[in-house]
This record gives structure tokens, sequence and C-alpha cells, in this order.
């Protein structure tokens, strides 16, 4: 029996945000690649932005970018948005 490492709290709400996107018909695990290219935008605007109001306009414009594409569905706005503003405060 092989046991995975644990999800860092990072990887379980960039995980968590992979699942509500919509247009992934496929797991949504950090191996995706798809789910990749979201970790490393996440990354780059946390490392780069100073925490507070720019983190979470981007997540919010983020958010509504996906929605806007067809990505991310109208009721799962919300919730991305607040696993995004907790993954960009740790």
């Amino acid at each position: 029996m092989v046991l995975e490492r644990p999800f860092t709290l990072e990887e379980k709400y960039i995980s968590d945000m992979c699942w509500l996107i919509t247009e992934w018909n496929e797991p949504a695990t950090l191996d995706n690649p798809k789910c990749k290219i979201l970790a490393a935008a996440l990354f780059s605007a946390k490392s780069t932005l100073p925490k507070g109001s720019p983190r979470r306009v981007f997540i919010q414009d983020l958010a509504a970018s996906l929605n806007r594409k067809g990505l991310l569905k109208n009721e799962k706005v919300d919730t991305f948005t607040k696993i995004g503003y907790n993954y960009m405060e740790i």
C-alpha cells in the first residue's frame, strides 16, 4: 500500500478551485496540467502582489474572467472567490 503525502493547505485550496471550474471534466488533481496552470497563475499573483486589496482584486477579476468565458458557473463564483481569498492570505 502506497501512502500519498497529505496536501498542504495551499494545495488543497488550488485543488478545490480546480473542481469548481466546470469545463475541466477531468480529475482536479495537482498533476492535471490545467490545475498546474491555475496554480502557476495563483502563485505568481501571490508572490508579486502586496497583501490585501490587490490580491483580492486579482481573485475577483480571475473569477469574473472565468465566468465570462463559461468556465465557472454563476453559482460557483462566490465559492471560488472565497477559496481564492483564503489561498492568497496564507
